[in-house]
């Protein structure tokens, strides 16, 4: 890319840094919902994330984590993804100034040499904080994401094309260099996101429509495509960290892609094949969701702006009009057609496709206000469209005082016994967060945790069991039971034909109560509390904490009451969940105690759990009972 005039870097670059102040005093300081527990233990221990594996920020993670800095390790994580996406916003400003000033297919578009005017920064500047104080883009910039880096591609991509297609063939050493420097970059963008991929209807409609892949063949396409193709591969090739590192058995290994066969499962996301395009009624509820959730996600105002530049796109730069409705809508077509919890960061590209709108609106009101009054009301409303929202998700998404995670799992984990063995279904919550406490600050590691979901795929079977052999060496029956009859019926399933499920959920059942019945031999053993009861069956089941406690030969009447501890929780249904959960372990507790016959301290537990949670009627239930009875 050509070097940006002093004052345009100037500008982009002092948007980015007042971005960047206003993402630092927002910043998660622990670990955040979803993958981040995870995300934060792979990139710390050089491991292998969820697919599509994530290599090349597993490995740029890494190294941020290790900085000589004495700070916690996911605070440093956090802040690498603050700073991506402040770099993001950087390259943004850039991307829409290009836009603004050399649209592609008009007069002085691509090949031409418009230099911006003082409204076209000013423009662009709007639409780059705009962009910025989204929600979602907010987001992730305040705990570890892959989606911050890719949004960070997102930017340098598209300016990487825009300057491919400016290089004349007057200069074919200058133009290739544009080129490969593009297939490289876009190399390294699918090592971190595949919805790259999402950038394809645009990207070649821009090629074609200036002529700049024509251009490119000129003499020895061959020779050339080659080149490109190998710059491709070369930035691609960071993907070959998935199976060199899985074959050296890190602790975290999802999938353990050290086969072909495994890693094309892994980058090809094969286990999250079953959300994607599941249901024309799942994608008509998402797209509502979208709809109704658009003109919020950039606080309102914002809109307007980007309804006049689709007018201003319409009359004046059709090219980039068409350009920006591809990138709109071939990610909205993919996003609502993806049925997982966090889809809502893959609706980003159209987020970005509305700031472009954005700036082209801003431009034009700026360039229509012909008195000095009329450019007082543009500069208003385009410093209204950043502050306005700017106020209005502050407090939605700072993270600031945010540590419901880490009090959470470190009050599942601390109330456990020593050595215990805990099942758990409570991913999000617990599972990813206590990953990162164990494996990098080294919080409870004589806990085994099981994931419920995860024990039944082979590799993390294998996986854990090369970890706790121990645990898994006298279930193995059970383990090669199951592992043949999930054999059987993916056969049956690919075949076509009729799968057992009932056998194969069976023997799943089998070896969960195998290793429960033979982990409680040596270790203390617990299910969280949301499980079904079959995998106790055979125990007697006592809670203890936030999870049960399994005895074999009938419960002790010593154990001791555990209490929690935490930090204030922000409003959300997040928070109302782990709220919800503290409430539960208190009252289950209690409940228990006064069965069996210490109503005092039953009742004071009790008392407890309504007191964490108003809207327990469980908890009301029990005390109104215990009231009469007195």
């Amino acid at each position: 890319m050509n070097r940006p005039p002093i004052r345009d870097a100037w500008t982009g670059g002092g948007v980015a840094l007042a971005v960047l102040t206003v993402y630092l005093s927002t910043l998660a300081p622990s670990v955040g919902s979803m993958d981040s527990g995870e995300l934060a233990a792979v990139a710390s221990t050089l491991g292998v994330a969820h697919p599509t594996g994530y290599p090349l920020f597993t490995l740029l993670g890494w190294a941020f984590a290790h900085l000589p800095v004495d700070a916690r390790v996911i605070w440093k994580l956090n802040l690498f993804a603050a700073l991506l996406c402040a770099a993001a916003i950087f390259f943004f400003y850039r991307l829409f100034l290009e836009l603004l000033t050399r649209p592609p297919g008009t007069p002085g578009g691509p090949q031409g040499s418009g230099r911006p005017l003082p409204r076209d920064r000013a423009a662009g500047a709007t639409a780059a904080a705009v962009l910025a104080f989204s929600t979602t883009f907010w987001s992730q910039a305040l705990s570890i994401e892959v989606y911050s880096l890719h949004l960070l591609f997102l930017s340098l991509l598209c300016l990487l094309l825009l300057a491919a297609l400016r290089a004349g063939p007057e200069h074919p050493s200058a133009q290739l260099r544009a080129w490969a420097l593009f297939a490289f970059t876009l190399g390294l963008s699918f090592t971190n996101h595949m919805t790259t991929v999402l950038l394809a209807p645009a990207f070649l409609y821009l090629a074609l429509r200036g002529g700049g892949l024509a251009r490119l063949a000129g003499r020895a396409p061959a020779a050339r495509t080659a080149a490109l193709l190998g710059c491709f591969l070369l930035g691609l090739s960071v993907y070959l960290y998935l199976p060199l590192r899985a074959a050296q058995h890190p602790v975290l290994n999802w999938g353990d892609p050290s086969t072909l066969e495994r890693l094309w499962d892994h980058v090809s996301a094969k286990q999250f094949r079953p959300w994607m395009f599941s249901s024309l009624q799942s994608a008509v509820l998402r797209f509502g969701r979208f709809v109704v959730r658009f003109p919020g996600e950039f606080g309102y105002l914002p809109v307007l702006l980007s309804a006049v530049g689709l007018a201003d796109l319409f009359r004046r730069a059709r090219v980039t009009l068409v350009f920006t409705l591809l990138l709109f809508f071939g990610c909205l077509f993919y996003s609502v057609n993806y049925d997982i919890p966090d889809a809502d960061a893959y609706f980003l590209l159209a987020y970005v496709a509305a700031a472009i709108w954005a700036a082209f609106g801003a431009r034009a009101l700026l360039r229509a206000s012909r008195t000095r009054l009329h450019r007082a009301a543009a500069a208003v409303l385009c410093a209204a469209s950043v502050l306005f929202p700017l106020a209005l998700h502050y407090r939605v998404v700072d993270r600031s005082r945010d540590f419901a995670q880490e009090d959470f799992a470190r009050n599942m984990l601390g109330s456990l016994a020593p050595g215990a063995v805990i099942l758990t279904d409570e991913e999000t919550s617990f599972y990813f967060t206590a990953y990162y406490l164990q494996w990098v600050e080294g919080f409870r590691p004589d806990v085994v945790v099981l994931g419920y979901r995860a024990l039944g795929m082979p590799w993390y079977i294998a996986q854990t069991g090369r970890s706790y052999p121990a645990l898994f060496r006298n279930s193995r029956p059970e383990i090669e039971a199951y592992l043949k009859e999930r054999a059987r019926f993916e056969a049956d399933q690919s075949a076509g034909r009729a799968a057992d499920a009932s056998a194969y959920a069976g023997s799943f059942v089998g070896m969960v109560q195998s290793l429960l019945r033979e982990g409680s031999r040596s270790r203390p053993v617990y299910v969280s509390a949301a499980l079904p009861p079959a995998y106790a069956a055979g125990f007697t089941v006592v809670p203890e904490g936030l999870a049960l406690r399994l005895f074999r030969d009938g419960a002790p009447h010593d154990l001791p009451v555990r209490e929690f501890s935490w930090r204030p929780l922000r409003a959300g249904a997040e928070a109302d969940g782990i709220r919800a959960a503290y409430a539960w372990g208190y009252f289950n507790q209690g409940a228990y105690r006064v069965v069996n016959g210490d109503t005092l301290t039953g009742t004071r537990l009790i008392q407890k759990a309504l007191a964490v949670d108003p809207s327990l009627p469980e908890a009301a239930a029990w005390l109104s009972r215990l009231e009469r009875t007195r």
